[in-house]
């Protein structure tokens, strides 16, 4: 596992396009895979990447940021974010029964409050993330390819 993490590292580095739209990609990946629920994200992202020139592979990968893995500390995260600005309470033995047998017809159960809570807090965690996503990855890919024009240019010199 570690070695196919750094395979696709070493892979997002060593693309032959702009850092901003390697950011881009990696960006609308993570908002995609934030805001569309679990499942349905690569079928959503892939229409994006093609409207905004985005590069499929790169914002399909991202779209992993939500997996079975994350998506209840995700979903906790984004929840109590969604609570700042509608003041809805998070009714944990709600939540408890939803986790132990989750299905649409129990969220819709739980209500359009709770519902309208997750998904403010998801639009706005996603804007956050898929922010620091974009800077974090175009400055990292800038300076990689930076560094790697520079030692090519030496090795030619010498």
């Amino acid at each position: 596992m570690k070695q196919i993490i750094k395979n696709y590292i070493n892979s997002i580095f060593n693309i032959e396009v702009e850092p901003k739209n390697i950011a881009f990609s990696l960006a609308l990946g993570v908002f995609v895979g934030i805001t569309v629920p679990m499942g349905f994200e690569t079928i959503s992202v892939i229409p994006l990447c093609l409207l905004f020139r985005a590069n499929i592979y790169l914002a399909a990968g991202a779209t992993l940021i939500s997996n079975p893995f994350t998506i209840l500390p995700l979903y906790y995260v984004t929840f109590n974010i969604g609570s700042i600005f509608t003041n809805q309470e998070l009714n944990w033995n709600e939540i408890r029964y939803l986790i132990d047998s989750p299905s649409y017809s129990d969220i819709l159960e739980l209500g359009g409050n709770l519902l309208l809570t997750l998904a403010l807090g998801n639009f706005i965690f996603a804007i956050i993330l898929s922010s620091i996503t974009y800077f974090t990855f175009f400055y990292l890919v800038k300076f990689y390819k930076e560094k790697k024009l520079t030692s090519t240019i030496k090795k030619d010199l010498l």
